[in-house]
């Protein structure tokens, strides 16, 4: 998936110099990627609507104008740098106001012209770095020109603490940090400034000290409350450390302080994204845009937002309008193409993705190069069996074993020796998406129950962002199944069973590929290279210093589960055991194995593991916990180790069919005992969910096959899993499938379906091919809702 810019950029500094509001330094650390206002000029309109039309008369003054108002400026003594020699101040105040009306060039001329009559001044050299600078460091000359200019004016007056901040800035913008932060501290030195702090602090963020940076911000904000600037970057470090209530409260104060300024709805928005909430982060992005409606980067964040949450077609408006803005946001081209192929319209997405690389050379591995590569075979494989069975598309077997591979790892593929997928043939159609009202009445009835059953497996948590097309997919492979097995799980059906398990959550992950076809869900036992140790099958739950949203409330047990583990092992004295026993957190808990092994840092993996349905004597081995860190930075990563190898999984895949077999015999009894077949189900999602058999998407596929077996036995669920609650999490931490089985019953209620699923038009008559089956997730459920 294409990322979203930067989220940290540093603001431009305002100096009001005179009556007009004069501002002339900025610094950033990276080239303002979403917000297009982020210049000193931008920084003084946004601050007052009077500075803004001074700037704008400024720019307009004649020379002859700009020497009378510096003349002004000399007389009432607010021309900064000042000699107290009435000529010089006056050319001075002349140049900077040259800057200030973006002339840089002929304020570098004149800042020249004053140095050569005066070498010792210091406000020149300061006045010709900050043109230098404004005209912009990405260019070496003018970088390298800047920085000379500030180690002159520090040379000469190194009690000031300008030179060392305004090098310090551009230090920054090149990603000197360490240079730049010396420059700090010797200005704190001098001063204890809200600037300095500021500016300290955003360079630990980015150096990755995020404590360290947290400190500089808040003193900063201590000796100035009132950053809109400063809160904006505390908030960006709450939002990259998996903090996003915290960025949020931020964020909001900050725009109460500078409504104007479109970045900072556009951070808030972001962080309820990634809360999930849905609602509130559309208002935000939109609110963003409504302010900024030119910045390319605000329509692609509002964009992506709009995909994930499932709503394409608004997704695409905000892609085309990102491109209207900029035809060469590489990443607005890659969401565009993906959009499209996810809708079935193929021509149009293969043109975005060959763009892509034409833009870049396919040797350089740039990211969408990447992705677009695999999509645009895919768009191809998929294009050429629009008029098939969804179920009859095996991924599996048809798509070459190294390009599955590859695309499972995100990892570049070397296309020289593969042969790619035929060209799209003129004849094949794309997708056309047809009106609600053009449905028959059939049809229309089973997208609507479709939306009612998937609604029920969105998982109500923080982090979780509701998805209307995931949800419909997820009912679409509820009912499909539900119909396939009432009628294998007749008592007249015998004893043989024509459906297997793979079958049905074969259904399920063929429903959840065109939900995002970028991801790549894939039967893991079906690629031949060992699954053991690959990166895509590690899930972090906290990663160096930030929190996976999502995963934030399994924390403290996963922390009890490995303290557990870790005194069951612990072979040394009574105090080493009472300091497991007692640290509160994972940085506690390091802070105690660094102490024992004398300050060297160490890797700890605690196996979990899952008693055998088959054998009671048997276990197997479940996700593995992995904590590692370094107590004295705070930086630690805990995740779960998910794979298996080869022989752990056959064992899984044994479990599955004994469980199968006892869930069929069950299910085609003449009298159901249907509490007994919701423990087989909750079993069979507890070993499917812990063999974690595809690529990706394990826990949706299950958990729509669960709602559609659950309905083949005349049940549903009555609302979504409680609050709080993953699936995922759930079985993976379970000590047995007893244990999930208990913490299911008391997270989902379950009630009887009104009527069975088969008494509905079957879902492979009314959608008998892939074409179908994606104009009915394109249409969406919303004229079920109204």
């Amino acid at each position: 998936m294409a990322q979203l810019p930067g989220l940290l950029t540093l603001a431009a500094y305002v100096f009001s110099l005179s009556p007009l509001f004069l501002c002339y330094f900025a610094a950033v650390t990276e080239k303002p990627s979403v917000d297009s206002q982020q210049t000193c000029s931008g920084t003084c309109q946004r601050a007052s609507p009077s500075r803004a039309q001074h700037q704008s008369e400024i720019q307009q003054f004649t020379l002859a104008e700009l020497e009378m108002y510096a003349e002004q400026m000399v007389k009432k003594r607010s021309v900064q740098f000042a000699t107290g020699r009435f000529s010089v101040d006056k050319k001075l105040a002349v140049a900077m106001l040259l800057v200030n009306a973006e002339r840089y060039d002929e304020a570098i001329v004149r800042f020249t012209a004053l140095i050569k009559a005066n070498r010792d001044l210091y406000g020149a050299y300061v006045g010709r770095g900050t043109a230098y600078t404004y005209k912009g460091v990405d260019n070496t000359t003018n970088a390298d020109r800047a920085i000379e200019d500030f180690s002159t004016a520090i040379r000469l007056n190194s009690n000031d603490l300008e030179g060392f901040e305004r090098r310090a800035e551009v230090l920054t913008y090149l990603g000197h940090y360490n240079e730049a932060l010396i420059d700090v501290k010797s200005g704190l030195a001098l001063k204890l400034t809200s600037e300095l702090y500021a500016l300290g602090g955003r360079i630990m963020y980015l150096q990755g000290k995020y404590h360290m940076a947290h400190v500089h911000l808040q003193k900063s904000l201590d000796l100035n409350p009132k950053q809109s600037e400063t809160m904006k970057h505390m908030a960006m470090m709450h939002y990259s450390t998996g903090r996003m209530k915290e960025a949020i409260k931020l964020l909001k104060e900050a725009h109460v302080l500078d409504a104007r300024q479109a970045i900072i709805p556009f951070y808030t928005g972001l962080s309820y994204r990634e809360l999930g909430d849905a609602q509130q982060a559309n208002e935000y992005l939109s609110l963003a845009i409504r302010l900024n409606p030119m910045s390319a980067d605000m329509h692609y964040g509002r964009g992506q937002f709009w995909y994930f949450h499932g709503r394409r077609l608004e997704a695409l408006q905000d892609f085309s309008m990102c491109l209207s803005l900029d035809s060469g946001h590489i990443s607005c081209i890659y969401m565009y193409g993906l959009t499209l192929t996810s809708l079935g319209l193929y021509f149009p997405a293969i043109k975005a993705y060959t763009q892509i690389f034409l833009a870049h050379p396919i040797e350089t591995h740039h990211g969408e190069l990447i992705h677009a590569g695999y999509m645009r075979e895919y768009s191809r494989y998929l294009h050429a069996r629009l008029d098939q069975p969804l179920q009859k598309l095996a991924l599996d077997d048809e798509l070459d074993e190294q390009f599955r591979s590859h695309w499972s790892r995100q990892q570049f593929f070397n296309y020289h020796n593969y042969t790619e997928q035929p060209g799209l043939q003129p004849d094949t159609s794309d997708v056309e998406t047809p009106e609600f009202r053009e449905l028959d009445v059939n049809t229309q009835a089973l997208l609507c129950k479709a939306a009612v059953l998937g609604a029920k497996t969105e998982f109500q948590a923080e982090g979780v962002l509701p998805n209307s097309r995931r949800q419909l997919a997820a009912g679409m492979a509820a009912i499909r199944i539900a119909q396939a097995l009432e009628k294998q799980w007749q008592p007249q059906a015998g004893k043989k069973n024509s459906i297997g398990w793979r079958d049905i959550f074969h259904v399920a992950a063929s429903w959840q590929r065109l939900v995002d076809p970028s991801l790549p869900i894939f039967w893991f036992d079906k690629l031949r290279e060992s699954i053991k140790g690959d990166h895509m099958n590690e899930l972090y739950i906290h990663r160096e210093y930030q929190s996976v949203v999502r995963y934030k409330g399994y924390e403290n047990q996963l922390l009890g589960i490995i303290k557990e583990k870790a005194l069951s092992n612990q072979r040394k004295g009574k105090d080493v055991s009472s300091a497991i026993k007692n640290a509160s957190n994972c940085t506690a808990l390091i802070k105690v194995w660094e102490g024992k092994g004398k300050g060297s840092q160490r890797d700890h993996a605690f196996q979990l593991f899952v008693p055998s349905y088959v054998k009671s004597s048997r276990e197997l081995k479940g996700v593995n916990i992995i904590l590692t860190g370094d107590g004295r930075t705070e930086s630690y990563i805990l995740a779960l180790d998910l794979a298996h190898s080869k022989a752990t999984a056959s064992k899984y895949l044994e479990e599955l069919d004994r469980v199968w077999n006892d869930l069929s015999t069950d299910a085609k009894k003449e009298t159901q005992h249907q509490e007994g077949l919701v423990d087989l189900l909750l079993v069979m999602l507890y070993y499917f969910i812990n063999l974690c058999p595809l690529t990706r998407g394990t826990t949706v596929t299950a958990f729509a096959a669960f709602i559609g077996m659950l309905a083949a036995i005349g049940l549903e669920i009555a609302k979504p899993l409680r609050q709080g609650h993953l699936l995922d999490m759930e079985a993976w931490l379970a000590v047995s499938s007893e244990g999930f089985k208990a913490a299911m019953r008391k997270l989902l209620q379950f009630q009887r379906l009104s009527a069975p699923l088969s008494s509905m038009p079957l879902v492979k008559d009314t959608l008998p091919s892939l074409r179908h089956s994606i104009e009915i997730l394109n249409l969406g459920s919303d004229y079920c809702l109204n």
